[in-house]
């Protein structure tokens, strides 16, 4: 502002009302407001520091006759600031609706958006972001409030919520939504067979939120580990598979009489028990019986009894707990074909109809209905060469 060097001027701020500066003079408390002259027509208010509070209407009056007045209001632009966030980090239950929330300052009002870290098992990582689930609302004209309704396992993990204004910059505060449910416990197929004196691997897959606090195979009603003191015999396994399944896997090295029956997988965390059954049979009493009935060809996709996995091994990853290799798979088969794999070559020549042997003769087989209708044929082939013959003479 430009002024004659003889008049005096006062900067006061209204609401509320305070007088700032008279002259040259600060009155104001505030030391952060002084009056600046570049030049002797100027009367500049100075404040350093600004913050917030400072938002407002000013006035500059000059001592002439009548006296002038002019407004400037100053809108001092806050950055954005997340004052509370509501953590879930001690878990909603699976299908309940939860309810997020941010809340922020910052001048303007700063705009509220939400994402969803995009969870991956490699820790090294950057991480990376996505939209929030379907299913999901804001509410708030700054969408501070984020709802998601009927929440599934899949739709847990860290979410952000990302403040931002005018000012350009931006702030984030991330939540961690823990899914909580009851273990899944199932297994690959309810019945396995096998030969005595070999080797077969009972997997059971488990699928929990929390930590298991148990997890075991049974059978007769008691822990498998319990009744068979002999280590040398059998091997018990709980193997990671990703962010909330495990295998609890039972390898038996070389299967007796007493293994046959019915195991039970048991699962617990804090929030239930769950458990599967699976059945282990004797796999030659079952081709016996098969010999003598009628096999349909048509098979549904599962689990045969599993290969004999002698190259097993046990490695660990990043956390310490094992992970299993690719040799500690099932043998698994396809729909729509009869499978051979338990039978010698000379049982499945057999059983397609043809002889094993691609060079031995197939035996002839006559019927005696065939006998007698080749026997009519001859005889009256002779008796039209006999009628023939006496027409002649």
């Amino acid at each position: 502002m430009n002024l004659f060097y003889l008049q005096k001027i006062i900067w006061v701020k209204e609401n509320p009302y305070a007088v700032l500066t008279f002259y040259e003079k600060r009155i104001t408390d505030d030391s952060r407001m002084t009056v600046e002259r570049p030049d002797l027509k100027a009367w500049n208010l100075h404040i350093r520091e600004t913050s917030s509070n400072d938002t407002g209407r000013y006035q500059c009056s000059i001592n002439t006759d009548p006296i002038d007045n002019k407004d400037i209001q100053l809108n001092v632009i806050v950055l954005p600031k997340i004052v509370a966030n509501s953590s879930k980090e001690d878990g909603v239950m699976e299908n309940d609706t939860v309810t997020l929330q941010c809340r922020t300052t910052g001048t303007p009002k700063p705009r509220v958006t939400w994402r969803r870290l995009i969870y991956s098992e490699d820790e090294n990582e950057d991480k990376l972001f996505g939209k929030v689930c379907p299913g999901t609302n804001t509410l708030g004209n700054d969408g501070e409030i984020l709802i998601i309704t009927n929440i599934t396992r899949n739709c847990g993990g860290i979410y952000q919520c990302v403040a931002s204004n005018d000012r350009g910059d931006s702030v984030s505060e991330d939540i961690d939504v823990k899914v909580l449910f009851a273990p899944e416990v199932t297994v690959p197929s309810p019945r396995l067979g096998q030969y005595v004196g070999k080797e077969t691997v009972l997997d059971c897959i488990i699928k929990a939120s929390k930590a298991v606090t148990t997890a075991v195979w049974m059978k007769d009603g008691k822990e498998f580990s319990s009744q068979y003191n002999d280590r040398g015999k059998f091997r018990i396994d709980l193997y990671k598979e990703d962010r909330y399944t495990q295998i609890l896997s039972l390898r038996l090295l070389m299967i007796e009489k007493k293994h046959f029956g019915t195991y039970t997988c048991v699962a617990k965390n804090p929030i239930a028990m769950r458990s599967a059954n699976i059945t282990l049979y004797d796999y030659s009493a079952h081709q016996k019986a098969h010999m003598v009935t009628t096999t349909s060809t048509t098979t549904q996709r599962g689990y045969l009894h599993p290969s004999r996995r002698q190259q097993h091994q046990t490695d660990t990853d990043v956390s310490g707990e094992p992970y299993r290799t690719k040799e500690d798979q099932h043998l698994k088969y396809e729909t729509g074909a009869p499978n051979y794999g338990h039978v010698s070559a000379d049982q499945r020549n057999y059983r397609r109809g043809r002889p094993s042997d691609k060079n031995a003769a197939i035996p002839f087989r006559i019927t005696c209905n065939q006998l007698l209708v080749n026997m009519a044929a001859l005889w009256m082939v002779v008796m039209y060469l006999k009628i023939g013959s006496w027409t002649l003479l």
